[in-house]
């Protein structure tokens, strides 16, 4: 088997978990390399693991995009389904098998296939967490599910499976010589314009649109889509609302650009400045935010904790 080779890379999540806290990226990216090797160094075990655990938030929205899916599916198989229909089928499924995995610890053995969350591994970080938590996740699912049902799916009626674009599990295009991973929710082609979906059941940020425009700029380079002929949504599906942008050459320059520079400021921290080598500077090199309420819902909480309680 050939060696795999950390290549230096950019996501918009990445960049985003790097402009709030250099030491994340220097975990996710670079400690935990290698860390499924069971004969790894301890610190690279742990920071795999680590690296791949899920938390209430982050496992709704994988609920919610399982049961939205499904139910796009069955519409187009001539299928009418309800929000209960969903919510079993779906979505529960997923979210007992992840509750089953992380109380279990099944995800010490291994955690690339069983679900650690955040609540159960940090009890100590979640004092004021309502026990009813978990019926309060299956709540929110089946609100966004009942208005993506409501507001959403009477827009997507005429699109048929052939109109889909299809998205790998690592989608990402070239540019510039750098692999940027962009991996949008639904996207499918209707009268010569790409439509690029994003599903969010959390609350709406600002950076959304541009993360939409890196979408946008996946359709343009790799699959040469002109801007005027690309449409983003957000789909905020707790409020059962949607964010609507045609795309402009303008705003793929901004994206273009906020690559460039972001993976510029990603390379400052690897030695000599070189991302075509990508070996990290010293652990200590990459700053920790001083915001320890970001530190408290941070998966990589332990690795750090004895670092910033010395300081």
């Amino acid at each position: 088997m050939a060696e795999l080779i950390n290549t230096f890379s950019w996501s918009f999540s990445a960049a985003s978990d790097f402009e709030v806290c250099r030491r994340k990226r220097y975990w996710s990216k670079y400690a935990a390399w290698g860390g499924w090797d069971a004969k790894a160094p301890e610190i690279a075990r742990t920071a795999y693991r680590l690296n791949k655990m899920d938390s209430r938030h982050t496992l709704q929205g994988r609920a919610t995009e399982e049961a939205v899916r499904w139910v796009l599916g069955e519409k187009q198989a001539g299928r009418t389904r309800t929000v209960d229909e969903a919510y079993e089928t779906a979505a529960r499924p997923l979210l007992n098998g992840a509750w089953k995995q992380s109380k279990s610890g099944a995800w010490r053995a291994d955690p690339k296939r069983n679900v650690c969350l955040h609540e159960h591994y940090y009890p100590e970080l979640h004092p004021d967490l309502d026990p009813k938590w978990p019926e309060f996740l299956k709540e929110h699912v089946c609100l966004c599910v009942r208005n993506f049902m409501e507001t959403v799916l009477p827009r997507l009626a005429e699109v048929r499976v052939e109109d889909e674009v299809t998205i790998e599990k690592m989608e990402s295009f070239e540019l510039d010589g750098l692999t940027v991973y962009a991996i949008p929710d639904y996207v499918y082609r209707q009268n010569g314009d790409w439509h690029i979906h994003d599903w969010k059941a959390g609350r709406p940020h600002p950076d959304h649109m541009k993360q939409l425009a890196i979408y946008g700029l996946w359709a343009q380079v790799k699959h040469g889509v002109p801007a005027e002929q690309i449409k983003v949504y957000i789909e905020y599906l707790k409020e059962g609302r949607v964010a609507m942008e045609p795309v402009t050459a303008a705003m793929l320059d901004e994206a273009r650009a906020l690559i460039v520079e972001s993976s510029m400021d990603m390379a400052d921290y690897l030695r000599d400045g070189d991302a075509r080598k990508n070996k990290p500077l010293p652990r200590e090199e990459w700053d920790m935010t001083p915001d320890r309420r970001i530190c408290a819902r941070c998966t990589f909480y332990e690795l750090c904790k004895p670092e910033f309680e010395e300081a």
